[in-house]
């Protein structure tokens, strides 16, 4: 099957020289992780939410490898509203948050010409492609078959990046899978190192 999958993606030797910003590539990740945020209840007080599904939807430049924009969510499953509010990071002015880095002011809603997905519903809703065409000027997503690393090779290092450097390190990690051994009580953990929702987006 594996094999399969090659032969129909190729080996990614000829892949296209692509200009910056000319395709970006487009996904959501299921972070490997329970974490726990702080809201504010009815009483004044703050009530501790186990957060058991933590998405990263995430556009990222192909030829410059650069995040251009994300948008954290914590439904059950994405939802087109997610995939826009990432397009629309991606074209917003970073706001810094008490970290030492900006965006210069001549790269703020530069768009793309092609916006590459896979087949995920929140990605081929009418309403994202309909935002793409008004707002981006780029055509309907261009879609590639879901769990094929090889389509969007670019968007995929990343997320395998941010769970092993990141996720798997931390005390709360659900592991890549049930038996993972560095998966120790990740709910119980969240609950004790709880910490604010702003501090998961620093994170």
């Amino acid at each position: 099957e594996e094999v399969a999958k090659k032969l129909r993606t190729g080996d990614g030797r000829r892949r296209p020289d692509l200009d910056v910003l000319s395709r970006v590539e487009c996904d959501a990740h299921h972070l490997d992780g329970i974490f726990t945020a702080y809201v504010p209840s009815p009483l004044g007080t703050l009530v501790a939410v186990p957060i058991r599904r933590l998405w990263v939807i995430v556009v990222i430049d192909v030829a410059s490898r650069a995040v251009l924009g994300y948008h954290l969510s914590i439904r059950q499953e994405c939802d087109a509203l997610d995939v826009l509010r990432a397009i629309r990071s991606s074209l917003s002015r970073w706001q810094p948050r008490q970290l030492p880095s900006f965006l210069r002011a001549q790269f703020v809603g530069l768009c793309w010409d092609e916006f590459s997905v896979d087949a995920a519903l929140a990605n081929l809703a009418g309403r994202v492609a309909d935002k793409l065409e008004q707002v981006v000027g780029c055509p309907r997503p261009r879609v590639l078959p879901r769990h094929i690393s090889d389509d969007r090779p670019y968007i995929e290092r990343l997320f395998k990046t941010l769970e092993t450097d990141v996720f798997h390190r931390l005390p709360n990690t659900t592991g890549s899978n049930p038996a993972d051994p560095r998966r120790t009580d990740p709910a119980g953990v969240a609950l004790r190192h709880g910490f604010l929702y702003q501090h998961l987006e620093d994170l």
